[in-house]
């Protein structure tokens, strides 16, 4: 088994300190090999106060509480919206992160605009210059 990093031992005591103040009929539905497992991962000297109004976790404890409230703790039609919301919210992220897209650069459109404007430039200098040399020979 591997080791558990800082950030994952940080994030268990995040979840344990919720585990502890959420109330029994929560964590009853968690099998206590994983609340057992949480406890036992979590890093001692990390706890939340539970008494402010917006506490910050980490993104990896906001991660767990999702999995937990997935599977244990909603009703079958809360599981399938949530998964869809999910789903919903990775598309959005896999679109924002498309490779394509990324790479996908405007700045060769507007080269080209701009070549294409130089050479009408040119093209009305040229005019300009034998418009200038007919009008002389008048």
């Amino acid at each position: 088994m591997r080791e558990i990093t800082k950030e994952e031992a940080i994030a268990y005591a995040e979840i344990n300190n919720i585990l502890e103040n959420i109330g029994k009929e929560y964590c009853q539905k968690i099998p206590k090999s994983i609340v057992d497992f949480i406890k036992n991962n979590a890093l001692k000297s990390n706890a939340i106060d539970m008494t402010k109004e917006d506490i910050n976790i980490s993104i990896l404890a906001k991660q767990i509480l999702c999995y937990l409230n997935l599977e244990y703790w909603s009703t079958e039609t809360e599981k399938q919206e949530l998964i869809k919301q999910y789903t919903k919210n990775q598309e959005k992220i896999n679109e924002q992160y498309d490779i394509t897209k990324i790479f996908e650069t405007k700045k060769p459109k507007k080269y080209q605009q701009n070549a294409e404007e130089t050479h009408l430039a040119v093209k009305q200098t040229w005019l300009q210059k034998i418009l200038s040399k007919i009008k002389r020979i008048r």
